[in-house]
């Protein structure tokens, strides 16, 4: 099966974004780490977002996983899309495109929403052929990809869910099925964000353990997360042990005296590090992972380790990887590339060699251009 990717995203009146595009197949020809991007040097395999507070980071991760919302049963969270609707807009509701890159293929599924849960319309293009439209407003039903693409015997008529949903969950489509494609990816999508009140999650699975340090010793991973813990230059002995009612596994620092439970006493960077390798070890699954403020808790030297050892998850995956941060230090040349970072403002979302007329070389020091407002609105 050819590698299936996320080309591009155009959102209209989603919250504080007015009508943008965040375009993954903007790639230049650096010579420089090129495992950035995926192997044909067409798309951003691993991007990095910066922005001003309030400039749309955040939203623009839950805009990309909002097709999740109405095409699977993996994890929601609505109240992260509570004010869905552009508070500026006299239009009230919501658009979206998505354009998914298979071989030489692009499918583009789009749809129109007043909340979160049901769509309006859909559609669905294979290469700009219309597969279906459906539009519940003005009671239109147009399926001319039916018999093409292997569902011209269903009653597709007043239907309750997505079609596109409701098509492959009740055909027997190929796996090389455009339909068929575009969901599982939209299945294998995953945001998650550490913050210190807990974690947030969105998509890939249907339900998520809340005792992650259970999982990690449950699946015998407690070596394997003690030497990522060292990698980072958390050095650190690990132990495992049960409460007294044998229900709650736990993990502990190992001291001489006494053993101190990681979850009471770990730093917020070590439980960001256990959030990231648990969310790892389901990688295998994940086609697209969006991570929120990756970086919020950890020092300048975990901060590029964590960046390169996500980067390097897609060597044997085709996953793609998108993080926001505000961590300038990743703006450099020697870990990085300017065509995978890129500045969100309400109005606009573009990497840094579409922000100048300059030309960015191997050896300039980006960080230094970006903090000069090279780039513009930092």
């Amino acid at each position: 099966m050819l590698p299936v990717y996320l080309k591009k995203v155009s959102i209209r009146r989603f919250k504080q974004f007015k009508n943008v595009v965040f375009d993954l197949s903007t790639t230049r020809d650096y010579v420089f780490n090129q495992d950035a991007l995926t192997s044909d040097g067409k798309l951003v395999k691993t991007a990095l977002i910066y922005g001003r507070n309030g400039s749309g980071k955040s939203n623009l991760g839950l805009a990309i996983m909002d097709l999740t919302l109405h095409l699977t049963d993996n994890i929601k969270n609505f109240s992260l899309y509570q004010h869905y609707v552009n508070a500026d807009s006299e239009i009230r509701d919501v658009e979206f495109s998505y354009e998914f890159s298979c071989g030489r293929d692009i499918y583009r599924y789009e749809y129109l929403k007043e909340k979160p849960e049901t769509c309006l319309s859909e559609r669905l293009f294979v290469n700009d052929d219309l597969v279906f439209e459906v539009d519940e407003k003005n009671k239109i039903l147009r399926t001319p990809g039916a018999e093409k693409y292997g569902f011209s015997t269903l009653r597709t008529e007043n239907l309750e869910i997505s079609l596109l949903r409701y098509i492959v969950s009740n055909s027997n489509l190929e796996d090389g099925n455009p339909l068929k494609i575009v969901m599982n990816f939209v299945r294998g999508m995953l945001y998650f964000k550490r913050v210190d009140s807990g974690n947030g999650f969105i998509g890939l699975e249907s339900k998520v353990d809340t005792n992650l340090f259970g999982y990690i010793v449950e699946k015998g991973l407690l070596k394997e997360f003690e030497g990522f813990l060292w990698e980072g230059g958390i050095c650190e002995t690990l132990e495992a042990r049960q409460d007294k009612d044998y229900q709650n596994i736990r993990i502990l620092f190992k001291k001489k005296e006494q053993s101190l439970p990681i979850n009471e006493v770990g730093s917020s960077g070590t439980l960001a590090m256990a959030l990231l390798f648990y969310w790892m070890k389901h990688f295998d699954k994940a086609s697209f992972v969006f991570i929120d403020e990756f970086d919020a808790f950890y020092h300048a030297e975990l901060a590029e380790f964590v960046y390169k050892k996500i980067k390097g998850c897609g060597k044997d995956n085709p996953i793609q990887c998108v993080l926001t941060t505000h961590n300038t230090n990743l703006l450099s040349n020697r870990v990085n590339r300017p065509d995978c970072c890129y500045i969100v403002t309400p109005d606009r979302i573009a990497s840094l060699p579409e922000l100048t007329k300059r030309e960015i070389r191997e050896g300039n020091n980006v960080e230094n251009l970006y903090l000069s407002k090279t780039f513009g609105v930092m």
